[in-house]
């Protein structure tokens, strides 16, 4: 997925509306692949427009019975809120859906709970997969016959 200069091709609404399908399919496997791509295309560009994040708070359930609460709904808030300036925020304030800004206000508030307390381990590019797992969906079991 990617190009011969090294950048992701794909547009930002066609990564999130490959996860909008994995997530109304209930595909997790897809769904955490995508936060993969997305996660490397935020890196690549060092942004996240605003008008994805309104397409996903519209587009997703944020919680149901099926699947756990939207994973990619909380890794957008958290990295916006690593990665973004406040500035930046209040002034598109009018176009964010309120649940994005509260997410958002409540991982900054983590992220300051954690450095008073002299733990410091905030990366907005974790070089990790271990915080990428925190977005994935590792709770499904594929049910398979006993014997095929």
């Amino acid at each position: 997925m990617i190009d011969d200069g090294g950048k992701i091709p794909l547009a930002w609404k066609t990564i999130f509306k490959a996860y909008i399908f994995g997530y109304t399919r209930f595909a997790p496997s897809f769904c955490n692949a995508t936060i993969d791509l997305l996660y490397k295309k935020i890196v690549q560009c060092k942004e996240i427009p605003a008008f994805v994040v309104r397409y996903v708070y519209d587009e997703t359930i944020p919680d149901d019975n099926a699947m756990p609460k939207n994973k990619l709904c909380k890794f957008l808030a958290n990295t916006a809120a690593s990665i973004c300036s406040l500035e930046n925020l209040k002034t598109d304030s009018y176009f964010f859906p309120t649940d994005f800004l509260t997410d958002v206000i409540l991982e900054l508030r983590a992220q300051y709970v954690v450095s008073r307390i002299g733990i410091n381990t905030h990366n907005p590019y974790p070089t990790n997969t271990t915080v990428l797992c925190s977005y994935h969906d590792h709770n499904y079991v594929l049910d398979l016959p006993a014997s095929i």
